[in-house]
């Protein structure tokens, strides 16, 4: 589980960060066993909501500059993860590569 007091099965976790990322193309891994999803600024990019063993999802995906937003957090984007694990291995893994 993520953390104590939480059962090793049965339960869901949800990751936010807020990080710096120049604008072009990128490849997105996620691999978990059982279900993932993943935000890029809010938007759905990987949605696989299911139980299955550990395995990856991946898709490339631009990132551009936001807009109307205060000088100098243009390249400030938001990732959320969320996921859930059903039974046994619980094990979430999210990467951004540059393409």
């Amino acid at each position: 589980s993520p953390f104590s007091g939480l059962p090793v099965d049965h339960f869901s976790a949800r990751y936010t960060t807020a990080k710096r990322v120049e604008s072009g193309e990128y490849i997105l891994r996620a691999r978990a066993d059982d279900g993932i999803r993943v935000y890029v600024d809010g938007e759905l990019v990987i949605g696989r909501w299911t139980n299955s063993s550990f395995r990856e999802d991946n898709i490339k995906i631009t990132i551009a500059d936001r807009v109307n937003v205060p000088a100098g957090e243009e390249n400030i984007h938001w990732i959320e993860v969320e996921y859930y694990d059903y039974l046994s291995v619980g094990k979430v893994e999210v990467l951004l590569e540059q393409s």
